[in-house]
């Protein structure tokens, strides 16, 4: 397991955080014992992302990977950058499957992203 790659992992909802379904994350920061590894939701292209009234929204914290057969998927992508989600070892040893990984143009934009959103929203 290593920075940037993307695995099928259970995400909570979240206004019902006992509720979620499996989706892609990719890992992003790598920490302690207890809750080692930090990831981002990965979500599918959806209409809402482009609609004039929306557009702006959505691009202030969605980042769209260019290489996705790269990152093990299957169809247009974006990382979403506002919530880190904390996964133990067992939930990603155990529980998840292993799907990709970014490309290095794919890691340099997120990184990117990421610190533009956080500087922009402290």
């Amino acid at each position: 397991m290593a920075k940037f790659d993307v695995f099928e992992a259970y995400v909570s909802f979240e206004q019902a955080s006992h509720e979620g379904k499996n989706r892609p994350v990719v890992i992003v920061d790598l920490r302690d014992f207890e809750k080692p590894f930090g990831a981002l939701a990965i979500y599918s292209d959806k209409p809402k992302f482009h609609a004039n009234h929306t557009q702006k929204f959505y691009q202030s914290f969605l980042y769209e990977i260019e290489d996705i057969l790269s990152a093990g998927l299957n169809k247009k992508s974006f990382v979403d950058v506002r919530v880190l989600i904390d996964y133990t070892f067992q939930q990603i040893m155990f529980n998840a499957k292993y799907r990709g990984k970014l490309s290095a143009k794919d890691a340099s934009g997120l990184i990117d992203k990421l610190e533009d959103y956080h500087s922009a929203n402290l």
